[in-house]
């Protein structure tokens, strides 16, 4: 009779009682912290071992990998005849164990292959700002706010951007009963980057959209009115990292836009948009 260990120890109890066979198994399992497998050409000792009828005395051999292997042991094991034959087998279980572990050779297993990083596709970010720009035919500045997203492939040093602003001119920058003015943009085109440490500088080259609204109360109703521009704007930020992808920045830039728009009121002119126009911004980033 014989089971096989997932240490890979086979245990050979011959004609022994079951019991202590079976204790035998069950102490040289517990100690190993392994479970039983009935694989026995896998195996890495061989024991045997064999009693008289009263189980008083059990002689132990192991050989290496079967019963005919190399003897690795010979041992006479003198058994307490006032034990139970649970006992007994726990005993014998004890030698066969402590010789295993005594004799266990490490397992050469590969090391196990440090993944490579996996390298980023590109590097995109977030902006919110503040802004303040150039106002209506060149008197107060205007004030708004800005989102604008940016992407760039790895390790390349150009990448794309787009913006969405709104800004306004507060009441009566051009004067007193004039109408309110608004300005929407929106911008997409291409940057170019250079990053030093912690500080970074970009340039950017973009179309832009501008729609100009103006609204006024007359006679109790308000008049609203607005016009679609077009052209061209040039920018650049200066950037400094706060923490980790956390930026702080400030630009500038400037938009060549057409046609020109003139400004009537009940039949006078209040100005003309002027080209070039300016604007200059701080906020954050959020990069990724």
């Amino acid at each position: 009779m014989w089971l096989t260990l997932a240490l890979a120890v086979v245990i050979d109890g011959g004609t022994v009682d079951s019991s202590v066979l079976a204790m035998a198994i069950a102490t040289c399992d517990q100690l190993v912290a392994e479970h039983c497998s009935d694989a026995a050409d896998s195996a890495t000792w061989y024991a045997s071992f064999a009693a008289d009828a009263e189980v008083t005395e059990a002689r132990i051999e192991i050989h290496r990998t079967t019963r005919n292997g190399p003897l690795e042991l010979a041992r006479v094991l003198s058994l307490d005849p006032s034990a139970s034959l649970q006992e007994r087998g726990r005993a014998i279980g004890l030698v066969v164990a402590a010789h295993a572990l005594s004799h266990r050779e490490p397992t050469s297993e590969p090391a196990p292959r440090a993944s490579e990083p996996q390298r980023p596709r590109g590097h995109a970010s977030l902006d919110g700002a503040i802004l303040l720009g150039s106002g209506f035919a060149r008197r107060s500045p205007r004030l708004g706010a800005m989102v604008r997203g940016s992407f760039r492939g790895d390790q390349v040093p150009l990448g794309v951007t787009g913006s969405l602003r709104g800004s306004f001119a507060p009441e009566g920058a051009i004067g007193t009963d004039d109408p309110r003015l608004w300005w929407m943009h929106v911008t997409l085109g291409a940057f170019a980057r250079l990053e030093r440490g912690r500080f970074a500088g970009e340039g950017r080259l973009e179309m832009i959209g501008e729609r100009l609204g103006a609204s006024l109360e007359d006679t109790g109703h308000r008049v609203r009115t607005s016009s679609l521009r077009i052209g061209g704007q040039l920018g650049a930020d200066l950037l400094a990292r706060v923490s980790g992808p956390n930026w702080w920045f400030v630009g500038a830039e400037t938009a060549w836009l057409g046609p020109p728009v003139v400004l009537t009121v009940r039949g006078g002119s209040r100005g003309r948009e002027q080209t070039p126009s300016w604007v200059l911004f701080t906020g954050f980033r959020r990069a990724w």
